[in-house]
């Protein structure tokens, strides 16, 4: 029975978390504790450079949402309109997930999305309401509906999953037990262990790229992309 690995939580709520394949899964014991996803854009948002063109990338926390530039030189550039640098993360991030988002009713009311949804990016996830009222209701207990949407993604997504070893560490996925699912960008990722899911934060597109590709290599075949981080002010 493969385990259900609760996001970017809070210390309190780490612990992995059983996922049942009958269609029955175990939320997050501390749902509204959700912080958000990765950053899984393979692009500088200020320059359009791709990430690691020029040494580690920079990895902002702003306001809680995590952020990654190409070079020192961008956060500064970024803090001084991040508006701006904002809105153009959100249309990357919905053109980039809306192909895979496993939905096609508003994860709060039920209702069919219709012809003019009202898609939002919430902490770097996409999701779509029939209505803006439905996104304001989402907004009062997000946890809950994101886990909702994660077991919309995963049943949508495990059957054609192309990977049968750990993204991170090209072992069996089933070496240390049963595996660990992790949905970042509404994308299914599937991991050998716990310490393979911490490692997947620091390069996330890069093990998307892994597994559009169709296999992950041994850990240390590839070239590893570290981080640098700024703190947010």
């Amino acid at each position: 029975m493969p385990q259900l690995h609760p996001h970017h939580y809070t210390l309190a709520a780490v612990a992995v978390l059983a996922f049942a394949l009958s269609g029955t899964s175990a939320l997050a014991q501390n749902p509204d504790e959700y912080k958000g996803d990765p950053y899984t854009l393979g692009t500088c948002p200020v320059s359009g450079s791709e990430l690691g063109s020029m040494g580690d990338p920079i990895l902002l926390n702003h306001e809680g949402r995590d952020i990654r530039f190409c070079c020192a030189g961008c956060p500064p550039k970024f803090k001084s309109d991040p508006l701006q640098f904002l809105s153009k993360i959100d249309s990357l991030m919905i053109e980039a997930q809306m192909g895979r988002y496993p939905l096609d009713t508003d994860v709060v009311s039920g209702d069919p999305l219709g012809d003019a949804p009202v898609d939002i990016i919430h902490y770097n996830r996409l999701l779509r309401f029939s209505s803006h009222m439905s996104a304001q209701k989402f907004h009062r207990k997000p946890g809950e509906y994101i886990a909702k949407l994660d077991k919309a993604v995963i049943a949508k997504q495990l059957e054609s999953y192309p990977l049968k070893t750990c993204v991170i560490s090209g072992e069996p996925l089933t070496v240390m037990g049963d595996p660990i699912q992790l949905v970042a960008g509404n994308r299914l990722v599937q991991f050998c262990c716990a310490g393979c899911v911490n490692k997947f934060w620091e390069d996330p597109h890069g093990a998307f790229l892994k597994i559009d590709g169709g296999h992950a290599g041994k850990e240390g075949s590839d070239t590893k992309k570290k981080k640098a981080t700024v703190k947010s002010d």
